[in-house]
């Protein structure tokens, strides 16, 4: 992984093996997955030489669940594991003891319990 992403991948390697709380807030909706981390793994963005880019992402392998803060429930975590898209202008930094990645749709906290 690159340098930037050091401080975050550093922060999610220390919690390998630990509950992990993971807050997303996109357009006015807020998710909450909680999950025992297993695994991170990058996977760098991908061109089909087609115009088509796949962001890179973070992929934190574990089990867990998700739900929706609107009250709709929560579901296991499909395929045990949580990727977070990082696109072009992502930044990532920790405070307070949580992790924070931003990125151009949505805002990721993610914190140990």
């Amino acid at each position: 992984m690159q340098e930037p992403w050091s401080e975050v991948t550093g922060w999610l390697l220390n919690h390998v093996d630990h509950t992990v709380v993971i807050r997303k807030e996109e357009d006015g909706d807020t998710d909450r997955v909680k999950m025992k981390l297993h695994q991170v793994t990058y996977r760098p963005e991908i061109s089909d030489g087609n115009d088509y880019i796949d962001a890179a992402r973070l992929v934190l392998h574990g089990d867990g669940v998700i739900a929706t803060e609107n009250g709709t429930g929560a579901a296991e975590l499909p395929l045990g594991k949580y990727e977070i898209p990082l696109g072009r202008t992502s930044q990532g930094s920790t405070k307070d003891g949580a992790l924070l990645i931003h990125t151009e749709r949505a805002t990721y906290q993610v914190s140990s319990i």
